[in-house]
């Protein structure tokens, strides 16, 4: 899911023309990789989980979570589907006797009549379906993903110009890595954390 046009980005860049297009196509879509990568996807797009129960919550594989479609839990051969629980909602909460309570972050949480409970044991006995990212179109991206997303564009297509050229040479700045520093500096508060084995 990219996060810029192709028609906002060559603006950016200043550069026109078919050829050019698809190259800067493919830089984008190799930006938003990174930035999906880094931070987990900003565009929404569908996923479905299959867990492993057995405790009170289940991580989903690919946070953040946007929406949750459906909550379905197996004991042995039993299925129960889940209800999302809204301890808020007006006038009355939604306090289901087979309930589940979800974070942004990417976890759901077993409840029961309102209170924690536990998902039945099991090996993938836990299915999650849900819409991952942060916004729900490119239209929607917020700017620093946006900014960050162009300056790894930017980086590439300069690398790209540079190449067997003698116009890019001792007297012209060509970029060492594809990602800049900067682009941790903005979205340093929407990375997610570093995996530990």
């Amino acid at each position: 899911m990219d996060l810029l046009t192709l028609a906002e980005c060559m603006d950016m860049l200043g550069v026109d023309g078919a050829a050019d297009g698809a190259v800067v196509q493919t830089y984008i879509g190799t930006a938003s990789d990174i930035i999906d990568a880094k931070c987990g996807p900003v565009v929404a797009r569908s996923v479905t989980d299959h867990l492993d129960g057995g405790d009170g919550k289940v991580w989903v594989t690919t946070p953040p979570i946007l929406t949750v479609t459906d909550v379905q839990e197996w004991d042995g051969t039993a299925a129960t589907v889940l209800t999302e629980e809204q301890p808020f909602a007006f006038p009355v909460p939604i306090v289901p006797a087979n309930g589940f309570l979800v974070d942004a972050a990417g976890t759901i949480r077993r409840r029961s009549s309102g209170s924690d409970a536990a998902f039945p044991s099991g090996r993938r006995n836990i299915l999650v379906a849900y819409s991952a990212g942060r916004v729900a179109a490119v239209a929607d991206v917020p700017d620093r993903f946006r900014q960050a997303s162009f300056m790894i564009v930017d980086r590439l297509w300069r690398l790209y110009q540079a190449t067997g050229t003698s116009t890019y040479g001792t007297d012209e700045w060509v970029p060492a890595r594809a990602v800049p520093p900067m682009v941790n500096e903005l979205l340093a508060a929407d990375m997610l954390p570093v995996p530990v084995a």
